[in-house]
């Protein structure tokens, strides 16, 4: 890609069937902020993601929380992207076990409904955005994403609610008019895997789990087959080098890509 922009991924999630998982979108190096960013309990946090530095907005587990965001005028902006940073802080899977505990017999009620997304009609009022256009879950690891706005507001209010059920910490927003430049990727796939153990867990996890050595085949596609490891195990992956070269007067940039389910000690599921 061109070097006077930088390049980030949307942010996957299973949680939404989300129409743009995986897309790469270019973006200014230096989008702008919003104009205020306020919290439901009418906090100004706008300072504290003004830049990627670690200094957070905090969350609440097990109870809604909401950032109320002005992204300023953007009637002009053909497209409307927001970069972001941050991160969800869990609890013990006992902790969550006893919350979900008291849904068993109320059919229909999410013990953990996932993060969403409103933006205002033509009446002012808040309206969520559309399943397939929604706010995805953040990792626990504070991973920088992109979020596309583009075609969500019907009016010249760009006004944005992101409401969010477990503890999400906020470290950055940004806000991206620029238009999408042309990216070419490359995938490379996985060409060596092995499956070893790295410390010795107090585990007591039982049941069928991959034998240890070689899982290249495993790891070639996104499947139904597994690699199915336990506590202390790790996957130590090789990637060819042959890669064709950088034309003069780009820049490339990597990511890496997972599919990935995990479980959660004491769990009822």
């Amino acid at each position: 890609h061109s070097p006077d922009v930088d390049v980030f991924s949307t942010k996957a999630t299973y949680l939404y069937e989300l129409d743009e998982q995986g897309t790469m979108y270019t973006v200014s190096k230096h989008p702008s902020p919003p104009v205020s960013c306020i919290t439901g309990d009418g906090e100004d946090v706008l300072p504290l993601i003004l830049e990627r530095d670690g200094i957070t907005t905090s969350g609440n587990e097990f109870q809604w929380d909401t950032l109320e965001l002005d992204l300023g005028d953007l009637s002009s902006a053909e497209e409307i992207k927001l970069i972001m940073a941050g991160t969800i802080i869990y609890s013990t899977g006992e902790e969550q076990g006893e919350w979900a505990e008291q849904f068993w017999n109320k059919p229909g009620e999410k013990p953990f409904p996932p993060p969403y997304m409103e933006v205002k009609d033509a009446e002012g009022n808040w309206i969520p955005v559309p399943d397939n256009r929604q706010f995805p879950l953040l990792d626990v690891t504070p991973h920088c994403f992109a979020v596309n706005l583009t075609g969500l507001f019907s009016t010249d209010d760009y006004s944005l609610r992101i409401h969010t059920f477990f503890n999400t910490e906020f470290d950055y927003i940004g806000v991206d008019t620029t238009t999408q430049q042309n990216v070419a990727i490359h995938e490379i796939k996985v060409s060596n895997a092995e499956l070893r153990q790295a410390f010795i867990a107090n585990s007591t996890s039982t049941g069928n789990f991959t034998r240890y050595g070689n899982v290249t085949e495993l790891l070639q596609e996104a499947d139904d087959k597994f690699v199915i490891m336990r506590q202390g195990d790790e996957i130590i992956i090789r990637f060819s080098a042959d890669l064709p070269p950088v034309p003069e007067g780009m820049e490339r940039d990597y990511f890496f890509v997972a599919s990935v389910w995990f479980k959660v000690p004491g769990l009822p599921y």
